[in-house]
């Protein structure tokens, strides 16, 4: 119960609609305020968060400068820790005299060496009488090398006459258990050259190696002036060293922008409530021109309220009921002026124009998040002759120089970047340019930001495999394969698919334009020769009691690190020919399609009464295999007996050969229920062909071997060996007799008409204008193949050397020097002083 009578109160519809219009401009006063204030916060947030990546990004190019060079000396260590000669000593049970010496040798090889040490597992002690010692921090070092494959390189004595470097690296034998450890002391002169070569613009940085409650600061790089604040600081993979960086500049950027934006907000805070004060006034003084006798409901908006309603805060508006929309409100707007004057007068400037969305011709252009990591570079020449149809190769310092695979690095790399590639794998074969060309290969794709995982002196088949194993799809191989020593080159794989034709030249425009990926990708270094090993030695049977003799023949190439070791891993005799990696090759061509490069093993087969002799070239990707009785059986005969023992497990399959092999190969595949597929020769063009219809087995005439029944279908020359002796085991039959029951004209090796490059296309033209055809079949996949009754002949252009590749077979040798006698012909008709080489 109430005292009083009530009184009811009636407010006018006017009242409430300022009461409305008042409460919405406090709350538009508190959304723009506290947005404001939420954009200034992101802004600060944002600005300091690129402040530290860009530090980071500084810091991790330092740290790869240094780690490149390092990588140098650690390659170095791990190579010779793979020699033959090495493993050799460990696993015959050398002395402590002996190992001395061949240390001692070897030891020339590195810059800055202080004392190379070859090292018996746990039979060392610390030697302090020693130059430099051997101290007990490298005791510890050489147990922990014991247990595992990663030790820290780290800096020993640092400060006094004896400081010194220690990088160790194991010796492993045939079956992959230490026998040894290298032990090498390098002079701190190493971090002067450091110093001298790497580039710190604008800032400091030390690097420093960590200690339990110190850090020992090894050298210092740029202008020690930057050194304040924090640092921001990046490890040095494979060692207990880091990076710690000071920016002067990036800090006085982020902190002039953060201060700066700090007045703004209360000037801000100012005009807006002014702005709403303003708005009320305006409404206020509409309210008491209404009350003398205006009904007019509509509502004149001014102020915040009239921003909301003209878009300048979209959704806003729909927090406010019954607010017109654009074009109405626009309709009723009334001067501010109207019934005011002098400070009253607020001006309001003419909004620009609506533009209707339907009517715009032009799209509007925006950078893509791609377009803003790219940055232009200065163009620079490269010589068009090294990108080749399937790969890039040349003449190393030459064409083929240290700045030309930088460019290139960054072109793959930017193609990387945008199939979404961030991994890549690297590895290198055993030419002395490699290691130079790797760095420059690494440091360029690491400018794009892609991660690089390196792998070593390796087989390019282990780089395949690494991309498989690793799961990156990307690897790219610096190697010069079966060429010259002067000779080097990238082979590549992007996503899956090695490049070749189109690919190759757009990495040709993409090098030459300068328009690359930024970054800064990260370095790591990874030894997967062990897991190639075991994955094929799980793959192929052990042979028990039926064990093989085999002459390997590695010319001095990069097979010699793994191709002894995986063929005795399953079982068999090995005995060793040039198999220590020299990249000068002194004792022989590493090319087997060469019958001259096949003799000594052919010689060494016979001597040793070996059942087979395999010959690697200098990649190891191309097999040369010869028999007990010293003939050469070229890979398509290998691919004959290949061809029956996959094709007894997948009938139906198509089995792809090139242009140079034999015509009795076409019938072997169709008799043992396959599809034939001829097709162009090169690595890449057969690999993208077997997956286009899904082969099992590929070969070409060169010697590259592809499996993709049981393996990954990339060409792999150990493997190869690996399949033919679980043929020859599993047979009980000496490959000797095995290969005497395959069909056999009478046909030449490859020859070679020597022909510049840029000759090529004009001599194939007229070539296949002049050539007698009659009766016959042109087949132009590749070069020109003449197909007769009872033989063939070839002449096509050399997709990596400065020749035409020409072959022949006939039924006989009348046949065969009949159709060798019509190309004779034609190619005088062409070059009349031609040095033929048939």
């Amino acid at each position: 119960m109430v005292d009083g009578p009530v009184t009811n109160r009636r407010f006018s519809r006017r009242a409430v609609r300022k009461a409305v219009t008042i409460s919405v401009v406090i709350l538009v006063l508190v959304v723009i305020v506290g947005g404001g204030w939420a954009l200034y916060s992101k802004m600060s947030s944002d600005a300091a968060k690129a402040e530290r990546e860009a530090k980071e990004t500084m810091a991790r190019n330092i740290a790869g400068q240094v780690q490149a060079k390092f990588d140098q000396v650690k390659s170095q260590l791990s190579t010779l820790a793979k020699e033959r000669q090495t493993i050799a000593l460990f696993q015959d049970g050398a002395d402590d005299a002996a190992l001395a010496a061949a240390a001692e040798e070897k030891q020339a090889q590195f810059k800055n060496a202080l004392k190379l040490r070859y090292l018996k597992p746990d039979a060392y002690e610390a030697d302090s009488a020693s130059v430099p010692p051997l101290s007990y921090a490298s005791i510890d070092m050489l147990k922990k090398a014991e247990m595992t494959s990663q030790v820290n390189s780290e800096v020993h004595l640092f400060g006094t006459p004896n400081q010194h470097i220690v990088v160790i690296e194991r010796v492993l034998n045939n079956a992959f258990e230490l026998t040894g450890l290298l032990h090498l002391s390098l002079d701190v002169s190493f971090f002067d050259s450091i110093a001298s070569e790497v580039t710190v613009n604008d800032a400091y940085a030390e690097l420093a190696q960590r200690g339990a409650g110190k850090t020992l600061i090894l050298t210092k790089l740029g202008n020690e002036q930057f050194k304040h604040g924090e640092a921001t600081t990046v490890s040095v993979n494979d060692t207990r060293w880091n990076i710690a960086y000071w920016s002067g500049d990036a800090t006085d950027v982020a902190n002039n922008e953060s201060s700066s934006g700090l007045p703004l907000i209360p000037v801000a805070i100012v005009l807006l409530l002014v702005v709403a004060g303003a708005g009320f006034v305006l409404i206020k003084k509409k309210d008491s021109s209404s009350d003398t006798g205006s009904d007019d409901d509509s509502l004149d908006y001014q102020g915040a309220v009239r921003a909301i309603a003209e878009g300048a805060h979209p959704g806003v508006e729909h927090m406010i009921p019954h607010l017109p929309k654009g074009e109405r409100i626009t309709a009723n707007l009334k001067p501010v002026s109207q019934g005011m004057t002098g400070d009253d007068v607020t001006m309001i400037a003419t909004p620009p124009p609506v533009v209707d969305s339907e009517a715009v011709t032009e799209p509007i252009e925006e950078a893509t998040t791609e377009e803003k990591n790219v940055a232009k570079e200065e163009q620079i020449k490269i010589d068009p002759v090294i990108f080749r149809a399937y790969d890039i190769r040349g003449v190393v310092d030459t064409s083929l120089t240290v700045e030309a695979v930088f460019q290139i690095a960054k072109a793959i790399g930017t193609m990387a970047h945008e199939q979404g590639q961030q991994g890549i794998v690297v590895a290198r074969d055993g030419r002395l340019s490699s290691p130079m060309l790797g760095e420059s290969l690494i440091k360029g794709l690491r400018e794009t930001g892609r991660d690089v995982i390196d792998i070593g002196t390796v087989p390019t088949p282990v780089l395949y495999f690494a991309t498989h194993h690793l799961e990156t799809g990307s690897g790219i191989m610096i190697t010069g394969s079966h060429n010259a020593p002067e000779y080097n080159g990238l082979k590549i794989m992007l996503a899956g698919k090695t490049l070749s034709g189109d690919d190759i030249k757009e990495i040709q425009t993409r090098a030459t334009s300068g328009e690359f990926a930024t970054g800064q990708g990260d370095l790591r270094h990874a030894d997967i020769s062990a897991d190639y090993v075991r994955r094929i030695s799980e793959d192929i049977p052990v042979a028990l009691g039926s064990s093989l003799k085999i002459v390997v023949d590695c010319a001095n190439g990069v097979a010699g690190t793994l191709a002894p070791q995986l063929l005795n891993a399953i079982g068999h005799d090995i005995i060793e020919m040039y198999c220590d990696i020299d990249g000068t090759f002194p004792n022989h061509h590493p090319d087997p399609s060469q019958p001259e490069n096949m003799q000594e093993l052919i010689d060494r087969v016979k001597a040793e009464g070996a059942d087979i002799g395999f010959a690697f070239d200098g990649d190891g990707d191309r097999l040369g295999v010869v028999d007990a009785e010293g003939n050469i059986i070229w890979p398509d005969r290998q691919l004959m007996l290949l061809a029956k023992d996959v094709l007894s497990r997948n009938q139906g399959a198509n089995i792809i050969f090139d242009v140079k092999c034999s015509r009795y190969l076409k019938s072997i595949i169709e008799t043992n229920g396959g599809n034939p597929l001829m097709w162009k020769t090169g690595h890449s063009f057969i690999k993208n062909k077997m997956k286009e219809v899904d082969a099992p087995l590929a070969g070409e005439m060169s010697g590259h071997i592809f499996f993709k029944e049981r393996w990954y279908g990339f060409d792999d020359a150990l493997y190869t060996a690996a399949r033919l002796v679980e043929i020859f085991t599993n047979a009980k039959t000496k490959p000797t007799e095995l290969f005497a029951e395959l069909p056999e004209g009478v046909s030449t090796p490859e020859l070679r008409l020597p022909l510049e490059e840029d000759q090529h296309g004009g001599f194939m033209e007229e070539l296949a204008e002049k050539i007698a055809v009659s009766d016959a079949e042109i087949i132009d996949i590749d070069g020109v193949r003449i197909e007769y009754s009872d033989g063939w002949g070839l002449a096509r252009p050399s997709n990596t050397s400065p020749y035409i590749i020409l072959r022949f077979e006939g039924e006989s040798e009348a046949v065969l020097e009949r159709i060798k006698s019509e190309f004779r012909a034609a190619i005088q008709l062409v070059i009349p002083d031609a040095e033929i080489p048939f």
